[in-house]
């Protein structure tokens, strides 16, 4: 799935997507750039550069404004079937479409249109300096143009299991599945090496800033006017990055910002509310429901060969328990530390009802495996997300809990473990309940201490795609 920002800034302006679809700017307003944002409507993503912002639409096509409205409007316009995309430094900017291809459009004199045009599989861009970085589906990273601004293809083309990529004009910094962080830079004194729970990470010109699972971020590097402040902000669920500023989106749509203001930006934001959610694309219920389009879904249903199922407890609210079918899920499990679980299940009003129904409910995961049912983890129900699309619509339920392993246990891996990126990490298709954090795992006559056991699972024409990492973090 194709990662989309609900907000986005550079230099003193800002740009946030509202509930409705609908765009807000406050700040700095060179070249124009937050002129004509007030008029768009459909919203899914936005991006931006120094005299530009960029607006990804439901129904696939675009929007700009600034530079690249005056220079490229024509071309942005003829655009159809992008699902997500981002501004470069320079006037130009990269599109991802549908099937995974992209598209380049502006100042190519860096050559990263004619890389670009050559990636398959993206699920996300970050344009940087007169440079692109595009997320593969398989995690691995791919960089576009000449130009390399402290950044080098060579960084980057080692990196492997990321799910969320951001650069600025010296700096690329990634999330990997597990949680963790990588960056690539020669000028910065960033340090994210003791990062973990991170779900999705922003880069100021000197600094970044990570977004954890538990809605709480973390910030490295120069603290211009106060940026740090973003450590003691709670319940995020989106983050953008700024040159002296930090904004933030909380779960009830409340919109939030610090740092230097000379633009009245970080005033303006505070003042925010009702503000897009990361996932939330708000299509008209009333107009789906009339067209009589059939919703095709795909569930991980429980098998006698091997699979997972999500239930929802009731009895704290004087209801039964409810199976919530899910299409993909992540579990990261620690002993002595909160656990986490998010599972992505079809939106049917009948499931967003019973979820409602149970507010004050618990998540249990259970593993089946030859016709036997072992729990994983279970979790106190978080805010569930409901995300709305013109094509497919679904609910995001999370949840957290600490648990602790009274009893660690020592287990060899034999089918065919690998190594990702140093010897603290081994990472294996399929799950064993067995292992548990804490316990010890060897690998190839390597031996671990799997603090954080990451878990995840999807479904696919071939059946149920499932991939374990065992880590030392925790």
């Amino acid at each position: 799935m194709a990662k989309k920002a609900v907000i986005a800034s550079y230099y003193c302006s800002v740009v946030g997507i509202n509930a409705d679809g609908t765009a807000s700017g406050a700040g700095y307003s060179s070249s124009n750039h937050l002129v004509g944002i007030d008029g768009w409507a459909d919203l899914v993503h936005v991006s931006d550069n120094y005299s530009s912002f960029l607006g990804v639409k439901s129904d696939g096509t675009c929007v700009v404004s600034g530079t690249m409205n005056s220079n490229y409007s024509v071309a942005i316009a003829a655009l159809t079937d992008v699902v997500t995309a981002d501004l470069h430094y320079s006037d130009t900017a990269t599109f991802v479409k549908s099937d995974g291809t992209c598209v380049t459009v502006g100042d190519d004199s860096y050559n990263v249109a004619a890389d670009a045009a050559t990636w398959t599989d993206i699920i996300q861009v970050a344009g940087g300096h007169r440079f692109a970085l595009g997320l593969k589906s398989d995690g691995t990273v791919v960089k576009g143009g000449t130009y390399t601004d402290n950044v080098t293809s060579d960084m980057v083309s080692g990196w492997t299991d990321i799910v969320a990529i951001d650069v600025n004009q010296v700096i690329a910094a990634a999330v990997k599945s597990d949680g963790t962080c990588v960056t690539a830079n020669t000028t910065v004194d960033i340090d994210v090496s003791a990062w973990t729970d991170i779900v999705d990470i922003k880069c100021g010109p000197n600094f970044v800033i990570g977004l954890k699972s538990d809605g709480t971020v973390v910030h490295s590097g120069y603290d211009f006017y106060g940026v740090s402040g973003v450590e003691s902000w709670t319940n995020i669920v989106a983050i953008a990055a700024s040159l002296y500023d930090g904004f933030g989106i909380q779960a009830d749509g409340a919109a939030i910002a610090v740092g230097r203001d000379n633009y009245n930006e970080v005033f303006n934001v505070n003042l925010w509310t009702d503000m897009m959610l990361p996932g939330q694309d708000e299509d008209d219920e009333e107009e789906e429901e009339e067209s009589g389009a059939d919703e095709v879904v795909i569930a991980i249903e429980p098998s006698a060969y091997s699979s997972f199922n999500v239930v929802l407890t009731g009895t704290s609210d004087s209801t039964t328990d409810v199976e919530l079918p899910c299409s993909n899920l992540h579990a990261r499990l620690r002993s002595g530390s909160q656990s986490y679980l998010s599972a992505t299940i079809p939106y049917t009003s009948e499931l967003a009802d019973a979820i409602s129904a149970r507010p004050n409910g618990d998540l249990y995961l259970y593993y089946n495996y030859g016709g036997t049912q072992t729990e994983v983890v279970n979790v106190a129900l978080g805010v569930p997300q409901i995300s709305r699309g013109t094509e497919s619509s679904s609910i995001v339920v999370t949840g957290h809990r600490q648990s602790t392993n009274d009893s660690p246990g020592s287990h060899t891996v034999t089918a065919k473990s690998t190594q990702s990126g140093s010897t603290s990490t081994i990472t294996v298709p399929g799950y064993n309940p067995e292992i548990l954090p804490g316990d010890d795992v060897t690998a190839h006559g390597i031996t671990i201490t799997a603090n954080l056991v990451s878990v995840q699972a999807s479904v696919s024409d071939s059946g149920i795609n499932i991939q374990t990492t065992y880590s030392e973090g925790s």
